[in-house]
């Protein structure tokens, strides 16, 4: 199985509601981005995906969460902006935007995303490894 991995950050704010800590206030973060793709063979080129279109097809699903209040946007109008939700709707953006599309063969595999250099949380269909 190959896999191929691509980074991108965005800026946000944010707040956690319902945990009692200084996260209830807004404040933001650099998010980053990390989206992991795979495919058990190689295309013509030598590649599972061109890095240039898995790139534009994760900043397609960011660019919206730019320099916004997450707290304010639908996706997390029921639910905590957390990095864990974060995680799972770009998870689900790219595949409603097409990975599987743009590649039928290809699996997304995993989207982790980083709050902090020290402190991420991933989300996938399966069950998550290292």
């Amino acid at each position: 199985m190959y896999q191929v991995r691509i980074e991108t950050e965005f800026c946000a704010a944010h707040r956690i509601m319902k945990q009692g800590s200084k996260c209830s206030r807004l404040h933001g973060h650099n998010w980053k981005i990390e989206v992991v793709a795979s495919h058990d063979k190689l295309d013509e080129s030598g590649m599972v995906i061109d890095f240039h279109k898995l790139e534009d097809l994760t900043k397609k699903v960011v660019e919206p969460l730019d320099h916004q209040n997450l707290n304010e946007l639908a996706p997390f109008s029921n639910s905590n902006p957390t990095a864990e939700k974060i995680a799972e709707y770009i998870y689900y953006q790219a595949s409603l935007l097409g990975l599987e599309k743009l590649l039928p063969a290809i699996k997304l595999e995993k989207v982790t995303v980083w709050e902090t250099p020290t402190t991420w949380a991933s989300y996938s269909k399966g069950r998550l490894s290292n």
